[in-house]
């Protein structure tokens, strides 16, 4: 039986630029899914207070979930053989702290 899962639609659009007048009308949109409520961990990390500043809390979550979820999708590519160990050992800190 496949497990449920929680899917969800991100769209990302360049606004600024570092050089002057370089900005692209360029977007990317594409879905994603994920086992775990993404809106219920962003609230969880607000209420820890790791971060002072909301937009980090945001680019936090969204980043660790969908790289996350990446990594499980491709456990055996040797690209995340070093980083994987350490990846473990952030989201068990991450998940007791209080």
């Amino acid at each position: 039986m496949e497990k449920k899962k929680h899917t969800y639609y991100l769209r990302l659009r360049e606004t600024g630029c570092t050089k002057e007048n370089e900005v692209t009308p360029v977007s990317m949109e594409f879905e994603f899914s994920n086992h775990d409520d993404i809106f219920r961990i962003l609230q969880i990390i607000r209420e820890k207070n790791l971060f002072d500043d909301e937009q980090q809390s945001v680019a936090f979550v969204l980043g660790l979930k969908l790289l996350g979820g990446v990594m499980l999708a491709n456990k055996e590519n040797e690209l995340f053989s070093g980083f994987q160990p350490a990846f473990v050992d952030l989201m068990k800190k991450l998940k007791g702290q209080k």
